[in-house]
């Protein structure tokens, strides 16, 4: 058996571990952000509600923001040529 080939392998396997780890700890940490919103809007604390419509709003003024940016610089010709929407 050549040790270099093992080696190699040994070392691959642990890179695609990690790799894969690291995937499932992103999806953990997705769902647990899910369910802790879930469990404070459901809770019926009103501090709980407060905070998660505070969430709610603040996301949806992020998404508006972030929309009207796109628009902006989409309207600049230069900018929008940049980004090859072909704007002239």
């Amino acid at each position: 058996h050549n040790f270099a080939v093992w080696k190699v392998c040994g070392l691959n396997q642990a890179k695609m571990r990690s790799g894969e780890w690291a995937e499932r700890q992103h999806k953990a940490g997705k769902a647990k952000a899910l369910f802790d919103e879930l469990l404070a809007e459901g809770s019926g604390s009103a501090e709980a509600a407060k905070a998660a419509a505070a969430r709610r709003a603040r996301r949806a003024e992020d998404e508006a923001f972030r929309q009207a940016e796109k628009v902006a610089a989409q309207s600049d010709p230069l900018v929008a040529k940049l980004m090859g929407l072909g704007g002239e």
